[in-house]
């Protein structure tokens, strides 16, 4: 480089980096018209079209430059932002790995590689890649702060699949390098998973400490409220939350959940129409382009009501299905396939489709509503006790069950569930191993136990010394509507906040429910009864957690 060509260079970098870029840029052209090969001037041109957004003539640049300076470091680390800001994520990863295999003791560019495999999802990847940055440099910031992050999405996802021992070590490992407001939160969710809920509670209150106004924060220690039970000031957390964030999805609803649970119906429905937003529930809402109910007479109209959440909450809302179709036309309602043919014997006049086949084709002045917006629309203020049983048993099925479970004038037959489906969000408060039922079926001579349970808990009996006591029905339990004839000849059903105390409450018949803490707004937070299911008694836990004092009531009861 001549001293001419080093004197306009030098020039150059001082007004780029005084934010003259007119005059930066005439110099490096005047640079490349003398040396057209002169890489750093080529770089530096690339870096000034890359600030000012020109990004296909900056990657040009930045490449001649490489071409002719292939081991020039800060245009290697250039060219992947470049790459990355083109949309050329895959490519700047390759050109990252290239260079921390040159450079293995750059810290940041370690740090760029992580940020770049995060972006693509590949988070195991991007926390070794942070990792690495630390050992090189453990006081950066930048690697606490994203290593910590990646850490807490993993111990999320083993907390979401039961992992729970896991995802605890993995959020103390974030902790250790960052005592953030997320680590604590993510902390008290774990607890709370694992039935410490006193020690959640703290990790929620250390959470608002750090961060007093932070809506994440307040939403998730005003839903462990009202887990505890404690309606009052789950509201007050959750109003705060929504304040601050008025477009969380979660707060409102989490907010519906409390105001549901404090008998504040009127404020819950309006909450609880939050539901709607969640992008994880567009599937259940595919119908919102149609015209919506509003609750009148739509005579000479179609409506469509649309099935949403579990099973249970379909059999729950099945007590609105007449009176909605008492109001007009012909209606049509969405189900599950495993309940078509219990609401085909229970609905003769309504019109069943089967929700696992795809959208029911609406025509364009067809109305439609979601289930659980009937109980808002219909004015539901409180818990509404139905006219009797509102769903029917086939006759001829129950016949058929008559040789599974005969009449015996000296035992009474008992059907039991201790586990609900997995996808619930508080099936680790309301699900319990079957050992817990232990003193129900060493106890009593006279109750023969029959098992409604289905799904992973079959496999739990089938290995059980209870199994014994209990005759597993689940082999002949293909839908609701056999389900519901097998528990018409029971003398009682014992379960937890299951479908199945849905399905026989609304079949009128002897329910028991053990209810785990604040696992379901519909049954309260104190009492016995529930006005939702008159021939439900409830059993609850003398503090949250504890289920052997649910089960002793019932063998108290029993």
């Amino acid at each position: 480089m001549t001293p001419a060509i080093a004197s306009l260079l030098q020039a150059a970098v001082t007004s780029h980096r005084a934010g003259n870029v007119a005059d930066a840029e005439r110099a490096y052209r005047e640079i490349l018209r003398a040396e057209p090969n002169h890489a750093e001037a080529l770089h530096l041109l690339g870096l000034l079209h890359f600030q000012r957004g020109e990004l296909d003539d900056a990657a040009a640049l930045i490449a001649q430059a490489l071409e002719h300076a292939p081991a020039h470091a800060a245009a290697r680390l250039n060219f992947t932002k470049v790459l990355t800001a083109l949309g050329r994520r895959e490519e700047a990863v390759a050109e990252l790995e290239a260079f921390v295999a040159d450079y293995p003791s750059n810290a940041q560019a370690w740090i760029d590689l992580g940020n770049l495999r995060w972006s693509l999802g590949k988070i195991d990847a991007a926390l070794s890649d942070y990792e690495q940055a630390l050992r090189l440099d453990p006081a950066s910031s930048a690697a606490q702060e994203n290593a910590a992050t990646a850490l807490l999405t993993l111990a999320d996802r083993f907390r979401e699949s039961g992992h729970y021992d896991e995802a605890l070590r993995v959020c103390e490992r974030a902790l250790s390098l960052v005592n953030s407001t997320q680590a604590r939160i993510v902390r008290g969710q774990i607890l709370c998973a694992t039935h410490h809920l006193a020690e959640a509670r703290a990790e929620f209150e250390h959470a608002l400490a750090l961060a007093p106004d932070s809506a994440d924060a307040l939403r998730a220690y005003g839903s462990h409220l009202s887990v505890m039970g404690e309606a009052a000031a789950s509201i007050g957390a959750l109003e705060k939350a929504a304040s601050i964030a008025p477009h969380d999805v979660r707060a409102h609803f989490s907010l519906a959940v409390s105001y549901l649970l404090s008998g504040r119906y009127d404020e819950g429905w309006r909450e609880f129409a939050w539901r709607r937003r969640d992008d994880r529930l567009k599937q259940e809402f595919r119908y919102e382009s149609y015209p919506a109910w509003d609750g009148k007479r739509f005579d000479g109209r179609r409506l469509l009501i649309s099935r949403e959440q579990g099973l249970g909450d379909e059999l729950f809302l099945a007590r609105y299905f007449e009176k909605a179709a008492s109001l007009g036309g012909e209606t049509i309602v969405e189900a599950s396939p495993s309940l078509l043919r219990l609401f085909r014997q229970s609905f003769p006049n309504l019109v069943l489709t089967d929700a696992s086949l795809g959208a029911f084709e609406l025509r364009a002045d067809d109305l439609q509503i979601p289930a659980f917006s009937l109980p808002g629309l219909f004015g539901v203020r409180y818990p509404e006790a139905p006219d009797g049983p509102y769903l029917t048993v086939s006759k001829e099925a129950v016949e058929g069950w008559r040789r599974h479970i005969p009449a015996d004038a000296r035992r009474r037959n008992a059907g039991i569930v201790w586990q609900g489906g997995t996808l619930h969000r508080l099936d680790h408060l309301r699900s319990v191993a079957l050992a817990a039922f232990a003193p129900l079926f060493e106890s009593f001579d006279d109750i023969r136990w029959f098992s409604l349970q289905k799904g992973r808990g079959e496999s739990e009996l089938r290995n059980s010394p209870y199994q014994r006591f209990i005759t597993d029905l689940a082999p002949k339990l293909d839908d609701f509507s056999e389900t519901a004839a097998a528990v018409s000849l029971l003398d009682l059903v014992v379960t937890v906040d299951t479908s199945v105390a849905h399905l026989a409450g609304a079949l009128g018949k002897t329910v028991w429910l053990l209810a785990g803490a604040g696992t379901d707004w519909r049954w309260g937070i104190d009492g016995q009864t529930t006005g939702w299911y008159p021939s439900m008694r409830i059993f609850r836990q003398s503090t949250p957690g504890d289920w052997a004092s649910a089960v002793e009531k019932v063998a108290v009861a029993l």
